[in-house]
C-alpha cells in the first residue's frame, strides 16, 4: 500500500511540475500544438526505456481485444494532452491545472455508464467528487 501512495504523490509532483512547464513553453517558446506533440514524444521515449523490454517480453499476454482497448486509452490520452496544452495558451495554470485536476468525475460518471458490472459508484465517491467540484468553483471565482 505505500509503495501505491508514494507512487500516487510521485505522480502529482511530476504531473504539477508538468503544468508549469507547459505554460511557460506556451507562452514563450512554442505552439500548444507543437509543445503537446514534442510532450508525447518524450513520454513514449522514456517510457519504451524504461519498460520496453518489459513489454516485448510480455506481448504475447497482450490479446486483440484488450490491445483495441489500448489503443483507445493511448488516443484519449493524447488527444487529452492536446487539449491540456490548448488550455494553458489560453488560460492561467492556477485555473488550469485544478479544472483538467477533475477528471476523475468524468471517470466516475463514465464508469457509473460503461462499467455497471465492473466498478460500483458509491455515496461516498459521488460526495467526493462534489468535494473536487467546490474547490474548482472556488478558486475560478476567487481568483481575482
Amino acid at each position: 500500500m505505500f509503495t501505491g501512495y508514494s507512487a500516487a504523490i510521485a505522480s502529482a509532483c511530476s504531473y504539477g511540475a508538468g503544468a508549469l512547464v507547459a505554460q511557460k513553453i506556451v507562452a514563450d517558446y512554442s505552439s500548444p500544438v507543437v509543445g503537446s506533440a514534442f510532450s508525447l514524444l518524450f513520454g513514449v521515449t522514456i517510457v519504451a526505456t524504461l519498460f520496453g523490454r518489459q513489454a516485448f517480453q510480455n506481448r504475447y499476454l497482450v490479446s486483440r481485444k484488450s490491445l483495441l482497448f489500448l489503443v483507445g486509452t493511448g488516443t484519449s490520452s493524447a488527444i487529452g494532452v492536446v487539449f491540456y496544452f490548448l488550455a494553458l495558451d489560453y488560460g492561467p495554470v492556477v485555473l488550469v491545472a485544478p479544472i483538467v485536476g477533475a477528471y476523475p468525475l468524468v471517470t466516475i460518471a463514465m464508469s457509473h455508464v460503461f462499467l455497471r458490472n465492473l466498478e460500483k459508484v458509491t455515496l461516498r465517491m459521488v460526495l467526493g467528487a462534489s468535494i473536487v467540484v467546490a474547490g474548482i468553483a472556488i478558486i475560478t471565482l476567487g481568483r481575482g
